[in-house]
C-alpha cells in the first residue's frame, strides 16, 4: 500500500491540510482533511485521480461539487437569457 501524499488539487472547504493515500487500481483512495481547530475527517473516494485521466474525470464529476455548480450557473444564465429576451420582445 502507498504512503500519504498531498493531492495535486483539492476542493477548498476551509481545511488547512489535505492528504491522500492510494489504495491501488480500482480501489479508490483514502482522503484525510484537517482543519485549523484540530478536527480531522477521513473518507473513502471511490475514484482515485492518480490512477489516470478516466478516474480523474469520474472523480470530479461524481465526488466533487463541480457538476451542481455548473448546473446552477447554467440555470441562472438560462433564466437571465429568458428574462432579457422577454423584455426585448415587449419593446
Amino acid at each position: 500500500m502507498s504512503h500519504w501524499t498531498t493531492p495535486q488539487m483539492a476542493w477548498p472547504r476551509g481545511q488547512v491540510e489535505d492528504r491522500v493515500k492510494s489504495l491501488g487500481p480500482g480501489q479508490g483512495r483514502l482522503h484525510r482533511q484537517r482543519w485549523a481547530n484540530g478536527r480531522e475527517e477521513t473518507h473513502h473516494d471511490r475514484f482515485d485521480p492518480a490512477q489516470g485521466p478516466g478516474e480523474a474525470i469520474v472523480h470530479v464529476l461524481v465526488e466533487t461539487p463541480v457538476v451542481p455548480i455548473v448546473l446552477g450557473v447554467a440555470a441562472v444564465g438560462a433564466l437571465a437569457w429568458s428574462v432579457a429576451r422577454a423584455l426585448t420582445d415587449e419593446s
